[in-house]
């Protein structure tokens, strides 16, 4: 293939997302045509070489041994599996059942969607229409027809935790460095405008957090705060703030992320924070509506699936702006409180959590 495409720009990756299978490849205008039939080939003679499997589990190994000693270990492995109540597609795999797959499976799995699952074409860029029509028509377009998507609706039934959890995990490490991390159930992304201000609330929460803690331990600290909403289970989301600690300030810096969020709650959020926390959203959106991979992942990839993603990047601007700090208050008192908080501490295997602290948020 190298040497077949020696002085081209063609590339292509193959991965599963939430809902389905992702095909794609970045090139220019010239070689649009030679993309397009590379993709096709891949739909339809996919190959499963054998010595790709060993290759493959040669790189997960190295991650897996990663995660051993790191606090992404739990948080990627146990963590998420707890915030789907234990559904195993939720998080990676342990590492013995991941290793045991075979390409006979993944054929099996695999190969039917590959020959007559439902296909969505999108393409971004500085491209001609016509040409690009024509190249799609020729390749992809000119397959058998397609099954129509199965609707599958229970197994996009997914749910959070009845109860909040509070877990305490361990790695093996000699740096003394872990985690803090506190999980608030909240909704799925199926409405962008929802999702949204999901996102604005949780920059809010993450400049609460760096301040507050930097005044509580005298230390620099850089809480990373996400809203999480998934556009494919109906109802499901958390958002998530996670800090890393030392293992003498976990507990203090849980309770601390709890109360400031708490305080949210009960408080609501203030003009001038949503103003701080407006301009650089809005710069990135600004950004971003210059960026392909912006227009080809958040809007084109699925819009006749979701045609609604094609308005939703019309008004994106206007509704940021448009986001008062009443909606955001109000979001806060629905999700922020105390009682709906998980916790999970992640910490090497010789270090000690220091006792809960009291800490108080004015």
């Amino acid at each position: 293939l190298q040497k077949l495409f020696a002085g081209k720009n063609v590339g292509w990756q193959f991965g599963p997302q939430p809902g389905t299978f992702l095909l794609e490849g970045i090139t220019t205008a010239a070689d649009l045509p030679l993309e397009f039939q590379l993709l096709a080939a891949e739909l339809t003679d996919p190959g499963y070489r054998p010595e790709a499997l060993p290759a493959t589990q040669k790189r997960y190994d190295f991650i897996y041994n990663m995660y051993e000693h790191t606090a992404m270990g739990p948080l990627s492995l146990q963590v998420p599996l707890l915030l789907a109540n234990g559904d195993p597609r939720f998080g990676m795999a342990p590492r013995e059942a991941l290793m045991a797959r075979t390409l006979g499976e993944v054929k099996e799995w695999l190969g039917p969607e590959l020959a007559h699952g439902s296909l969505e074409v999108a393409a971004v860029g500085d491209l001609e229409i016509e040409a690009t029509i024509q190249a799609a028509a020729m390749t992809v377009g000119a397959l058998p027809r397609r099954e129509a998507k199965p609707e599958l609706a229970d197994l996009k039934k997914v749910t959070m935790p009845a109860k909040p959890f509070a877990k305490d995990f361990q790695f093996d490490s000699e740096i003394p460095k872990g985690a803090a991390v506190v999980y608030w159930p909240t909704t799925d992304g199926i409405d962008a405008h929802r999702t949204r201000r999901l996102n604005l609330l949780g920059e809010i929460l993450s400049d609460r957090l760096r301040v507050r803690v930097r005044e509580a331990l005298g230390q620099t600290y850089s809480p990373q705060v996400f809203s999480s909403a998934s556009d494919t289970y109906p109802g499901y989301g958390h958002l998530s703030a996670n800090i890393d600690v030392a293992p003498e300030t976990a507990r203090q810096v849980e309770d601390i992320i709890v109360e400031v969020a708490d305080d949210l709650c009960r408080h609501g959020v203030t003009e001038d924070e949503l103003k701080r926390a407006k301009e650089p959203l809005l710069a990135e959106v600004k950004r971003s509506s210059r960026d392909n991979d912006y227009w080809l992942s958040a809007v084109l990839a699925r819009a006749q699936e979701h045609p609604e993603a094609l308005s939703w990047s019309r008004d994106r601007s206007a509704d940021f702006q448009a986001i008062t700090s009443a909606e955001l208050s109000a979001l806060a008192a629905k999700y922020l409180g105390r009682e709906h908080a998980s916790r999970a501490i992640v910490l090497p295997r010789n270090a000690k959590a220091s006792p809960a602290a009291t800490t108080k948020v004015n």
